[in-house]
């Protein structure tokens, strides 16, 4: 009788298997840390770039706008040492900050993660790439946020407005103050796809829809995107897709005629935008609505001339102690305050209803009637009751 041996094992098909598949994996971790190494030095340079660019922005603020004739070498980190430049802009409101001989990798880097108004990859020496990043003169960064703001928070009074760049299709930043115009450039086109946000090709350039209101072609609004124009009773909203009827105050102004205070619209009748209608008030920048006044006695409250203070939309609401007695439109005169009551014409003022209507002791008899000499608490006319 023979004796049969089972052989274990893994066939040279299954070996190879297993190996292709770390081969596999063994690439995606390499690609995967090259990547990881890249976003670091992107990262390392972004903050050494923006320490800098920071001196070089306070220079100039303090040497009328000019730039500092030399800037101290960019210096070493862990990737290596690397030679800087600086520019200026054609409009002399920015600056550009080179950094040279990075790889091509990191140079694409420093664009996805670009927390930056620009930043441009350019050929330079021996295969390596120069970073261009662009800054602003009036604008220092904040190293926390890891982008740029106004100096103080006022250096840009008027709002900071973006402007599109036609050849690389992105927005900077502009400070219409100092005379900077901050204009929008007219792009050329074939077609809707070539032109920003909202605007349509027409003619081979690039423009905002026809305004009906208005009468002309509505403008890019401070967003460098958004088209808009005038509205059915002059005032300035975004194109809806048919006619300029989004309120969009950020980007286009005051909707409805309304004027802009700060950055409060306000309505001719002096009441505040809310978000959807002239409804809110904003006593401190719009004033108390049509020909209300502010409360002597209760903060934050407006009084029309009847008594009555505002309430959302119209001067409805009873608040003795802001406005005092409203009006009684049976004795055609304004409440009297006794004793804590508002009266009118002998009769004690009715809060939830709204009008004239209860007794009081403080009041007094209504009308002519006069208290009974006998009983108290008795108010006789004639001899009725």
């Amino acid at each position: 009788m023979q004796n049969s041996k089972s052989q274990n094992g893994r066939s040279m098909v299954e070996m190879l298997g297993v190996l292709a598949i770390i081969g596999v994996l063994s690439v995606g971790g390499v690609y995967g840390y090259g990547v990881a190494m890249k976003k670091h030095k992107a990262n390392e340079l972004l903050h050494q770039a923006s320490i800098l660019a920071t001196t070089i922005s306070a220079q100039a603020m303090t040497n009328d706008g000019k730039l500092p004739e030399t800037i101290t070498n960019f210096g070493s980190t862990s990737n290596g040492t690397f030679e800087t430049t600086v520019g200026e802009s054609a409009d002399k409101t920015q600056f550009i900050l080179t950094v040279k001989g990075l790889d091509d990798g990191v140079c694409e880097q420093l664009q996805k993660g670009n927390v930056l108004q620009k930043v441009e990859c350019v050929n330079g020496e021996n295969g390596k790439k120069n970073a261009q990043l662009t800054y602003y003169k009036n604008l220092a960064t904040t190293e926390a946020e890891g982008k740029n703001s106004p100096t103080g928070g006022s250096s840009c009074q008027s709002g900071i407005v973006k402007v599109y760049d036609c050849e690389t299709k992105k927005t900077t930043d502009c400070c219409p103050d100092n005379g900077n115009t901050c204009e929008q450039p007219t792009c050329s086109c074939s077609g809707n796809d070539d032109c920003p946000g909202q605007q349509v090709c027409d003619g081979g350039t690039c423009g905002c829809p026809f305004d009906d209101y208005g009468s002309k072609n509505g403008t890019l609004g401070k967003d460098g995107l958004t088209c808009c124009g005038t509205d059915d009773i002059g005032g300035k909203e975004a194109w809806g897709g048919s006619y300029y009827n989004i309120p969009n105050v950020e980007v286009c102004g005051c909707p409805y005629a309304g004027r802009m205070v700060g950055d409060i619209c306000c309505s001719p009748v002096g009441t505040a935008w809310d978000g959807d209608s002239y409804d809110g008030l904003n006593i401190e920048v719009c004033g108390c609505p049509y020909e209300g006044s502010e409360s002597k006695t209760v903060s934050g409250v407006c009084c029309d001339s009847y008594g009555y203070a505002w309430d959302v939309s119209v001067y409805d609401d009873i608040n003795i102690p802001a406005c005092g007695c409203p009006y009684d439109g049976n004795s055609d005169a304004i409440g009297e305050l006794k004793d804590g009551v508002c009266c009118s014409g002998g009769k004690a003022l009715n809060s939830e209803r709204g009008s004239y209507i209860d007794t009081h002791s403080a009041c007094g008899c209504p009308d002519e009637g006069s208290p009974s000499e006998t009983v108290s608490g008795v108010c006789c006319y004639e001899g009725f009751i």
